[in-house]
């Protein structure tokens, strides 16, 4: 049984077995389960791990069931796509009875609500990742030219949610200077879900005194000629 690449991060599943041919009640079917990293397996209510084994007797139907959880089955692209593949066999036979179950590999993207920051201070701002998925991590880059004061990104949720959003605190001391030579500032700030996919691009109204329509200029300005 294959099971495809799943929307969500984990596949919950029953697999059925039956000996037929001569139907066999209480032989022993074994289960071996391993996982390909980042994802992993819980067999019949184990915790999560890389691999899992077990055995069950078959009832008097020469029926037995083992339940598969797969976890964490999606991952960022160029990693290799993750996967869980179990195998089953009556013990002391060499048939097997494979499950597997695919994952799925993502190239997301970031956009940021809100996309541009006007005012100096501290704000709050939502990430969010396309394709959403829990449990990932956005993360922020800021620059600036010399002149502004130091930017900030800092993450007030850990991982993104099950809409595959993540919040920030951004804090932009200054967007304005005051500098004769007529230079714009410029400052700016990335989201990226790790360094896979496509950036969330964060912008800043800054400006220079010097070049605004203000009468008086400010006396570090100089005089204009």
């Amino acid at each position: 049984e294959t099971v495809p690449a799943s929307a969500a991060t984990f596949i919950d599943r029953v697999v059925s077995l039956s000996t037929y041919s001569p139907l066999a009640a209480n032989v022993t079917v074994e289960a071996s389960c391993t996982a390909q990293s980042p994802a992993t397996v819980g067999l019949d209510g184990a915790a999560q791990a890389a691999a899992q084994s077990g055995s069950k007797l078959t009832n008097a139907n020469g029926e037995v069931t083992f339940r598969v959880r797969s976890e964490n089955l999606v991952t960022l692209q160029p990693a290799g796509a993750p996967h869980v593949r179990c195998y089953f066999k009556v013990r002391g036979l060499s048939a097997t009875h494979e499950y597997y179950a695919a994952g799925r590999q993502i190239v997301p993207s970031v956009s940021l609500s809100p996309s541009q920051i006007t005012q100096p201070g501290t704000s709050a701002l939502t990430a969010t990742m396309s394709p959403a998925y829990p449990g990932f991590d956005i993360v922020p880059s800021c620059s600036w030219t010399q002149g502004l004061a130091a930017f900030s990104a800092v993450e007030t949720s850990a991982v993104t949610n099950t809409s595959g959003q993540q919040t920030f605190s951004v804090t932009a001391p200054q967007l304005v200077v005051t500098d004769p030579s007529g230079t714009q500032p410029t400052a700016s700030c990335q989201f990226r879900v790790a360094n896979a996919g496509t950036a969330g691009q964060l912008s800043f109204s800054t400006g220079n005194t010097c070049t605004m329509n203000l009468s008086p200029l400010p006396p570090a300005c100089g005089n204009p000629l």
